[in-house]
């Protein structure tokens, strides 16, 4: 498991690090499963 890092709000470094993550955003993706079963589709464990 990853440690991360301590940022504090408008130090230089978190303003760097944000920059390079709005410019990031648009590569990332997002699922989001949403209740049920998922019987429907052919599973018949729980999402």
């Amino acid at each position: 498991v990853p440690s991360g890092e301590v940022l504090s709000f408008g130090d230089e470094n978190f303003m760097m690090l944000e920059e390079v993550g709005v410019k990031e955003a648009c590569r990332a993706a997002f699922v989001l499963v949403a209740g049920g079963l998922g019987e429907r589709l052919g599973y018949n464990g729980i999402k």
